[in-house]
């Protein structure tokens, strides 16, 4: 498969167009997910140029907006069949603490991130939980929805589950740039 990874930290020329990289293996409760769009995030800056504290096994693929058809289905998979269009959550929960049992998985306390802890979304295919899919309607570009998991859903996560924000109630937005903004 084709992809672009790195395989160490620095500027840009690190990041390396490669055409043999080796297609995700899925498992019972995995999709594997064809990319049709992504986009370039800060955190993607970070993973290439070295996030403190934090190491990666090299080779990597970055890249953590992830839209694109199914391209097939783990054996446990009933919401999602090949050929079905979706879009991912950037966070994958684990499925087992405190708040993912509690049918609360955006504040999963062990939580990964795609192109951070596990590959990306920077290559023609992603190994992605079910549980971290959603269904994308028919009109909505492939190319607009790869805007919406990290910058869209971060601000709703923050509005929503963090500060809980509930209809009339006012709200302070401090600043206006980046993604966020």
């Amino acid at each position: 498969m084709k992809a672009i990874r790195i395989h160490a930290h620095g500027d840009v020329d690190q990041l390396r167009y490669e055409t043999d990289v080796p297609e995700p293996e899925i498992n019972d409760h995995d999709v594997l997910v064809r990319v049709k769009a992504t986009s370039v995030n800060r955190i993607d800056f970070f993973v290439r140029s070295g996030y403190p504290g934090m190491t990666f096994d090299f080779p990597h693929i970055p890249g953590a907006d992830i839209a694109g058809e199914v391209a097939q289905v783990g054996d446990a998979v009933r919401d999602f069949k090949t050929g079905d269009r979706v879009v991912a959550w950037p966070l994958i929960a684990c499925g087992h603490c405190e708040f993912c049992s509690s049918d609360r998985r955006w504040l999963c306390a062990n939580w990964q991130y795609f192109g951070m802890h596990v590959p990306g979304s920077y290559a023609e295919y992603v190994r992605v939980p079910a549980a971290s899919l959603v269904h994308l309607p028919d009109d909505v570009a492939f190319e607009a929805a790869a805007t919406l998991p990290v910058a869209g859903l971060t601000a709703h996560h923050a509005l929503k589950a963090v500060a809980q924000l509930q209809p009339e109630q006012d709200v302070l937005i401090w600043g206006g740039s980046g993604g966020m903004g």
